[in-house]
């Protein structure tokens, strides 16, 4: 089993999946093999000593830092420095004393196929009810 580390959340910019003080639960060897599309990651630059950032991923680099990243609430994307340090995948936070896993749920892997991620500004020729049917329609093959 891999080595799980704590964190405490200080940004604003994942809410409201991840708030400022909530405790992260980080799974730290994780080959970036597995690292998907929708997942939360942690990581932080070399020039910034204590600062670590967890960000969702977005899409895939080939070179440099290998994750496109952004968090949930911001507007732009994040262009971590090739010498970036990744930490380790968010899998689970403490709010309140209560825990929550963090998965790559079901909306997000139809958000992901279409190349729609949360916090993205969506073109306005798929409004609520096209989303709503889509999803209704996707999770039948699912149940």
């Amino acid at each position: 089993m891999s080595e799980l580390l704590a964190f405490e959340m200080h940004q604003i910019s994942m809410a409201p999946t991840l708030m400022p003080g909530d405790i992260l639960l980080v799974e730290k060897d994780i080959s970036s093999h597995f690292i998907a599309r929708g997942d939360i990651i942690l990581f932080k630059e070399l020039s910034q000593k204590t600062i670590w950032t967890a960000h969702r991923v977005i899409g895939f680099n080939a070179k440099g830092f290998p994750w496109i990243v952004k968090g949930d609430r911001n507007i732009r994307t994040d262009s971590p420095s090739p010498s970036a340090v990744f930490g380790g995948k968010v899998i689970c936070r403490v709010r309140s004393g209560k825990a929550k896993q963090i998965r790559f749920k079901r909306l997000f892997w139809i958000l992901n196929r279409y190349n729609l991620f949360p916090g993205q500004n969506l073109p306005k020729c798929l409004s609520r009810t096209f989303l709503q049917n889509l999803f209704h329609s996707l999770s039948k093959n699912f149940s």
